[in-house]
């Protein structure tokens, strides 16, 4: 009746080494704040969900071991008592360093979920109304492309396309 048959999990525990040197300053009397910072992680054993389209499902497994590295930048600079203007942005290097038998990966394969980089902007313009802090805001994003799944970009199957978009926003508030 299959109670005494252990049940075991359907991957194994992994395991990350995670490496960052960053930096956090504050220069020109205080008005630009720059936060910075380089990292690597070393990742064994990851867990990818692999697709399985010939029974029309998927299961999670090890598929293998990833590197992920790069840097992000975050700046903001007070142009004046009114206007504040930040700019940042990260760049990242996500792929397999070894594939595990028996997934549809290779090495190389970039990690799923992983934009190769991204930027963000912002202005915003502070200002009283009847003796009521005021601001109106400005932003707007940028994040390239990625993938659903492990591979996808090299025309493995069952992945979904996302990223590769802009985004802004206008605000305006009085506090």
């Amino acid at each position: 009746d299959g109670t005494n048959t252990p049940i075991k999990d359907s991957f194994d525990s992994d395991n990350v080494d995670n490496y960052e040197l960053g930096a956090k300053l504050t220069l020109l009397d205080n008005r630009l704040q720059v936060n910075t910072a380089v990292y690597r992680i070393d990742w064994e054993k990851i867990p990818l969900f692999v697709n399985a389209p010939t029974f029309g499902c998927g299961v999670r497994a090890n598929a293998g071991d990833a590197r992920s590295q790069g840097f992000e930048i975050e700046t903001t600079y007070q142009l004046n008592d009114s206007v504040r203007v930040s700019l940042g942005g990260a760049y990242t290097d996500a792929e397999l360093t070894e594939a595990a038998l028996a997934v549809p990966f290779s090495k190389g394969d970039r990690l799923p979920g992983a934009p190769v980089y991204s930027v963000n902007f912002s202005l915003q313009y502070e200002f009283e109304i009847k003796g009521r802090a005021s601001y109106m805001r400005g932003d707007y994003a940028y994040v390239s492309d990625y993938f659903s799944v492990a591979g996808v970009d090299k025309s493995i199957s069952g992945g979904v396309a996302s990223g590769d978009y802009g985004q802004a926003n206008i605000s305006a508030g009085i506090i």
